[in-house]
């Protein structure tokens, strides 16, 4: 064998040993790399993931919402509401709102949703009540006469406001976007009262005199008097149950950080809602009460200070009737998930080994 035989023996296998090796690590780096080795599967150093992530219209990775997610975040409403009642002399008043706030947890299963949480609710709301008259023929005047005292009142409105500490069980999905949620929210009344506003007139009819008699002062006849009453007693502070439902659109953002090589990636879920809902209440927030809607004392028959006004909704007027309370509105949400890892960009021996 000549010497240049030799020499090209030598130079064949040292290359064939260069080559065996430079495969060996190469598949070590990236076991699925063969198919890609020329670089058609992007860098020969970077690993890559079957099924790389595409972007949806929002920005939100597709297949990030596929697997398991632990949301936290807020939400803020505004909402008309009002009472839907039987009672004929109750009517809604344009005006009735509602403000809300609170903290919210949200589990994701692929596109299957629950969310809970925990929020603060004000409400008010105002009802025109019927006028209403009637006659007292048991009245005298000063000088013995009798006369019959008749009592008119008008222009009444009925107003409650009240504190709520709401916590929703709510189950849902969401598809491209789209997401809607359904179920119930336990609420608790802590604070509230009522205010009831009215006009009020007197007049007075002597059949001998065969007259109608009115603001005569001395005679306790007035015409046009305001007035007000406020109670600290709201409708129900007994525990209440709401449906609810919201139905929504969703923006996001899933934010990735490359921290360099050996690293892996972390991530940062972010997405913000804006929604329709509606909340009403399942049983009848009436019970029943005995109290009079006016209630005129015996001895103070023309003073009107003392008359006693009540809201319809506790008055012996109830008796009977149904009553619910309603929402809807629009609400924001701001849903944050926790920081995850996902496997390494640039990976190490130590991270291929434990399979990273």
């Amino acid at each position: 064998m000549t010497h240049n035989s030799r020499r090209h023996i030598i130079l064949y296998l040292l290359l064939l040993l260069a080559v065996s090796a430079a495969a060996q690590v190469r598949s070590r780096l990236i076991p699925e790399a063969l198919p890609q080795f020329f670089g058609s599967g992007g860098s020969n150093y970077s690993r890559r993931d079957p099924g790389t992530p595409s972007y949806d219209r929002n920005g939100l990775r597709i297949n990030h919402y596929n697997g398991q997610h632990h949301l936290f975040g807020f939400w803020l409403e505004a909402a008309y509401n009002t009472y839907l009642t039987t009672q004929p002399n109750f009517s809604p008043k344009p005006g009735g709102m509602a403000f809300g706030g609170g903290i919210t947890y949200e589990y994701q299963n692929n596109h299957f949703l629950v969310q809970t949480g925990a929020g603060l609710r004000y409400q008010q709301t105002a009802n025109r009540i019927a006028d209403t008259d009637f006659y007292d023929n048991t009245v005298t005047d000063a000088w013995g006469y009798p006369y019959s005292l008749h009592y008119e009142f008008y222009d009444r409105v009925d107003s409650t406001y009240n504190f709520s500490l709401n916590v929703p069980l709510l189950f849902g999905a969401r598809f491209q976007g789209l997401y809607f949620l359904a179920g119930l929210k336990f609420n608790m009344h802590f604070n509230g009262g009522t205010f009831v506003r009215a006009t009020g007139s007197t007049t007075g009819t002597y059949e001998q005199y065969l007259g109608l008699f009115e603001e005569m002062d001395n005679h306790g006849l007035r015409k046009d008097v305001p007035l007000e009453r406020k109670s600290d007693m709201y409708i129900d502070l007994t525990p209440s149950i709401l449906a609810s439902l919201e139905i929504g659109y969703e923006w996001g953002k899933y934010a990735k950080e490359d921290n360099g090589f050996g690293s892996k990636r972390t991530a940062l879920d972010f997405r913000f809602r804006l929604a329709v809902f509606s909340d009403i209440t399942l049983f009848n927030i009436q019970h029943g009460k005995t109290k009079p809607s006016l209630l005129v004392p015996e001895n103070y028959k023309w003073d009107f200070p003392a008359y006693q006004l009540n809201h319809a909704l506790v008055s012996q007027d109830a008796k009977g009737h149904t009553a619910h309370n309603i929402f809807a509105g629009v609400k924001l949400t701001l849903l944050l998930g926790f920081k995850t890892k996902g496997k390494c960009v640039i990976c190490s021996r130590k991270d291929l080994k434990l399979g990273l």
